[in-house]
């Protein structure tokens, strides 16, 4: 692909390490719930990597901060556990959308299966059918 268009080994492999480290960074800010990578897939954060991360930043928040280093600090980590917060509604929305989801297929396959019941008696068709 690097020589059909042209472009230099150098510049390829810096365009791949900027993408990786770009994603990288935003998964580990937690700035999305998931980012989409077109033709990689969709890198999800985990909802118990979450849970996690807004126990730690509410016990360090509670703490009082002494010094104005502290108090930046703490100012710092509030604004990173409101993301938090809010990234942890956004996966309790899709933990919601993807259960009805579930539901209304369950239902569908139920009803469409209910009136395609047949007697088995056992062995393969043919030779159900030559019995009766």
């Amino acid at each position: 692909m690097i020589r059909k268009n042209g472009f230099e080994r150098q510049f390829a492999e810096d365009s791949v390490s900027f993408l990786w480290s770009e994603i990288r960074k935003h998964l580990s800010d937690i700035t999305y719930s998931s980012i989409t990578v077109r033709k990689l897939g969709i890198f999800v954060v985990k909802p118990w990597k979450i849970d996690q991360y807004i126990e730690n930043y509410k016990k360090h928040i509670e703490k009082d901060a002494l010094t104005f280093a502290e108090f930046t600090y703490k100012k710092h980590m509030e604004k990173q556990y409101e993301s938090f917060l809010r990234i942890k509604k956004e996966l309790d929305k899709e933990l919601v959308r993807k259960a009805e989801k579930k539901k209304t297929r369950q239902e569908y396959e139920s009803a469409k299966t209910m009136g395609e019941q047949i007697q088995d008696n056992g062995g393969s068709p043919e030779q159900c059918d030559q019995e009766g």
